[in-house]
């Protein structure tokens, strides 16, 4: 699985991408088709991925798929507010070395 998922995670290189141009403020409007793009070719290739390394039906790899990203979902908004909440936020990260 770690094999498989991990080459269609190829996809998230041009998300980073996207989201330091985003971060910079520059063209973030015209850049929300291919950050969509991006999250849709993601997604077929975890389904593919998945489809081929648990021969699943179709069905059943996207449930799991779709389980999956909310898994992560909720971990990542967990781990925003506890950061936010003890202060290691960009902000709070740039206090301590600006």
């Amino acid at each position: 699985m770690v094999r498989t998922l991990g080459l269609a995670s190829v996809w998230n290189v041009l998300g980073i991408f996207t989201g330091v141009v985003n971060a910079f403020g520059l063209l973030a409007c015209l850049l929300f088709p291919l950050t969509l793009a991006i999250v849709i070719l993601t997604f077929a290739a975890w389904v593919v991925a998945a489809k081929e390394a648990l021969d699943l039906e179709w069905v059943q790899t996207i449930v799991t798929i779709v389980i999956g990203w909310l898994v992560i979902a909720v971990f990542t908004v967990i781990t925003g507010i506890v950061l936010g909440i003890i202060g290691l936020t960009a902000a709070g990260v740039f206090g301590l070395f600006g």
